[in-house]
């Protein structure tokens, strides 16, 4: 499922649900700030240890910033396929860089290997020499690679997936939504799922890919939260 976290002011979730999220999405985590002295994206993803991941958030600066923590549905766990990725140039599944523009994903593209032809088709040479080398492919990653060729546009295609773009635009962050986000507190999250159990019942109705699935509902004495659904421009500045 994986959770997609954005803060727009540079609050932080309280380290009970860091726990919680890393619980339900053990795969991997990565974390997108704005670097207020050069204006670009900081991204240190592939932690693969709680501990680690819990002490890197803490010591991250109070600026706006995206973490991802992954469950893997597609493509291997390593530290590489964690999120986010860099669409800005050719990402070579670096664990630390700085960049103008990266992307996150929460869902599962089916058809991703459909991707390939199209990606070493355009792709320049020593770009194509680059993908080669990887260690392995997902479907956040080839996606990636898409937007980077063409634009993050394509992404409203692929909902009911929820995608984040972090980007730098005119000097300033800004982040573009598509799907069914939800405000949580401070934060716009991409699911719900990593809250404990015993605050939900569930019931069966019908979904978008699959005839039936199996859905969260709070409890009626829980504050509701706000949905954003489909796609949702969000400027910090």
């Amino acid at each position: 499922m994986c959770v997609i976290v954005i803060s727009e002011e540079g609050k932080k979730i309280g380290k009970k649900e860091f726990e919680n999220m890393w619980e339900a999405n053990s795969h991997g985590f990565g974390v997108a700030y704005y670097n207020k002295e050069n204006g670009l994206i900081y991204v240190k993803k592939g932690i693969m240890d709680e501990k680690e991941a819990w002490e890197i958030y803490e010591s991250i600066p109070e600026a706006p910033h995206i973490i991802h923590f992954r469950l893997a549905s597609a493509g291997s766990r390593i530290p590489g396929l964690c999120h986010p990725f860099r669409i800005d140039i050719l990402d070579t599944q670096e664990l630390e860089y700085e960049a103008s523009r990266v992307l996150f994903h929460n869902g599962t593209v089916a058809d991703y290997r459909n991707f390939i032809p199209t990606i070493i088709a355009s792709l320049e040479p020593e770009e194509r020499e680059k993908f080669f080398n990887v260690k392995d492919i997902s479907d956040t990653y080839l996606m990636s690679i898409m937007v980077k060729l063409f634009s993050y546009k394509v992404l409203k295609f692929y909902i009911p997936s929820r995608w984040a773009v972090f980007t730098i635009e005119d000097s300033s962050p800004q982040i573009i939504i598509y799907g069914d986000f939800k405000k949580y507190k401070d934060f716009y999250v991409s699911n719900l799922t990593w809250k404990p159990q015993s605050q939900y019942h569930w019931y069966w109705g019908r979904g978008y890919q699959k005839d039936w699935y199996l859905r969260w509902e709070e409890e009626e004495e829980e504050e509701k939260d706000e949905e954003f659904n489909y796609y949702f421009k969000k400027y910090y500045y």
